[in-house]
Formats: C-alpha cells, structure tokens, sequence
C-alpha cells in the first residue's frame, strides 16, 4: 500500500503539539495551550477518519474539517511564538509541519471533487494522472502539479447468501 505521508505528518503534528502543550503548562499557561491541544489532536483525527467515510461527501467533509483545524493550529502557533511562550525554532518547524499539511488537505480535497471515469476492466494498481490537480508550484503557486491515484480494488470475503445469489444471477 503506498505511503500515507497526511496521516504520518498529522500524527508528527499531534505529538509535537502535545510535548508543547505539556512544556506550556509547566509554564503555567493552560488558556492556548488547551485549544492548540484540542485542534492540532483533531487534524490527525478527522485525517484518520476520513479513510472510512461512508460516502465521497463524508470523505470531503472529515479533510475539509482536518484542513480548518489546521489552520487554527497555524494561527495558535503564531500567537504562542509571538507572545514567547515559544522560540522561533520550535515555531518553525511545527509551522512547517502544519503548513505542509494543509497543502497536502488543500490538494487532496480539491482531487476529491473531481469525478474521474475508471476505464471499465481497470485493474489493481492501474495509475491514473490528473494535471493540474496536485500541489502547487514552489516558485508559481498559480500552477499546479499532476495528481496521481491508484486503483485499489478489494474482493469482499465474507457475502451474505443474499449476495451470492445476486453474483450467481449476473453469470
């Protein structure tokens, strides 16, 4: 299965957060560090259970949460390092933890909305391309890279009788 790069960097954000918000409370501030605790822990968990969306809708809607939760753990970063709770090393590299993610949200929600007809007989591990869908350019954010997926087809192990009657009516 390929690498789930959203999930390993919104589990990276959740933990750093949560060492922050242990060290913030050693100094005694519980107002941000509570709601940076709440919205970093919330990216990692709605990315988690957007892979078991009941429908395209739900998928959409579990990223589009992760992505302003996200985006309010950016902005409890930024006030954090602006009134010195954190120095700017840790503030960097937990922003770009956070940034990277909401790239990757942006790009994924937006793949997501696109309808894509799956040739018929398509196989497991066909690749497909969508240009013009992936992340932005580094140097030109008007632009953007190709989208890759691959299809992934899973047999069902266990039918019900019902069901297999349904399949032995299709032969």
């Amino acid at each position: 299965m390929k690498e789930d790069k959203l999930g390993k960097l919104s589990m990276e954000l959740s933990v750093e957060v949560l060492n922050l918000v242990k060290e913030l409370r050693e100094k005694k501030e519980n107002i941000i560090s509570n709601q940076i605790g709440r919205s970093a822990t919330s990216v990692c968990a709605n990315i988690a259970e957007s892979k078991y969306g009941h429908s395209r809708a739900d998928f959409i809607a579990k990223l589009e949460i992760a992505l302003k939760e996200a985006s309010e753990t950016g902005k409890w970063l930024e006030m954090l390092y602006k009134t010195n709770y954190i120095d700017e090393l840790k503030y960097k590299y937990i922003d770009k933890i956070c940034s990277t993610i909401r790239i990757l949200l942006i790009s994924s929600i937006k793949t997501a909305k696109v309808t894509y007809e799956i040739p018929e007989g398509t196989q497991t591990g066909t690749t497909f391309n969508l240009p013009g869908y992936g992340i932005p350019e580094v140097n030109n954010s008007r632009r953007r890279g190709n989208q890759r997926f691959t299809v992934v087809v899973e047999t069902p192990t266990k039918l019900t009788r019902e069901q297999k009657e349904l399949l032995r009516q299709l032969d």
